[in-house]
């Protein structure tokens, strides 16, 4: 557990410290909003790795499902609706609903990049027949009143070791899949190769 933090940290300094040296001043609209994704998810991933350090488990996992839901969208919009040319206040303002997550997650796997990277079953384990780890995510925030049962009968809830490495596994992949998406939207593409060297072999673990 504490080798994969320290990695989960390195990896977040190392990722952080190239993509901060980089430009990504960008009128087009679906640039921006990659951008804007990115950010929020790298804050969102930085308080992550706070209260997993502090042990706080159940409030970084519903952390976990709100920086998934955000990658899967900024994922959606770029190459699923920019090849369709739509507008992107369309859905910040709500006028267009994105689709549910697994509807997303079955679109993204069945799409290829013009360089021919494509997502390689990364969203299937979103799904419920393969490891589920969005409806494991879901549980602490959307469960039918079992996490609060538990709480309002423990006064917290533990979760085991598994879980928690399970996740912060996940997590990890997730945050250097993320950056190399961001990369790829804007066609960073020697840094993109740099990164994938480096975390190639934590990506097919």
């Amino acid at each position: 557990m504490k080798k994969l933090y320290e990695e989960m940290q390195n990896a977040f300094y190392i990722i952080n410290s190239l993509v901060d040296s980089l430009d990504f001043e960008s009128k087009d609209e679906y640039k921006r909003i990659n951008r804007t994704y990115f950010l929020i998810n790298k804050k969102h991933y930085e308080a992550f790795l706070v209260l997993i350090d502090y042990q706080h488990n159940p409030s970084a996992f519903v952390l976990a499902r709100t920086i998934l839901e955000t990658f899967v969208k900024s994922c959606y919009l770029e190459c699923i609706e920019k090849p369709k040319n739509k507008s992107i206040n369309d859905f910040l303002m709500e006028k267009k609903k994105f689709p549910p997550l697994y509807a997303m997650v079955q679109e993204l796997e069945s799409y290829k990049h013009s360089s021919g990277s494509v997502f390689g079953g990364f969203f299937n384990q979103f799904l419920k027949k393969e490891l589920a780890t969005y409806e494991k995510l879901s549980f602490l925030s959307h469960s039918n009143g079992e996490y609060i049962q538990a709480f309002n009968e423990k006064g917290s809830v533990k979760l085991s070791q598994e879980d928690v490495f399970s996740v912060m596994n996940f997590m990890h992949k997730m945050f250097i899949s993320n950056a190399l998406f961001h990369l790829l939207a804007f066609e960073y593409f020697d840094e993109l190769k740099l990164l994938t060297k480096i975390y190639e072999k934590t990506l097919n673990s």
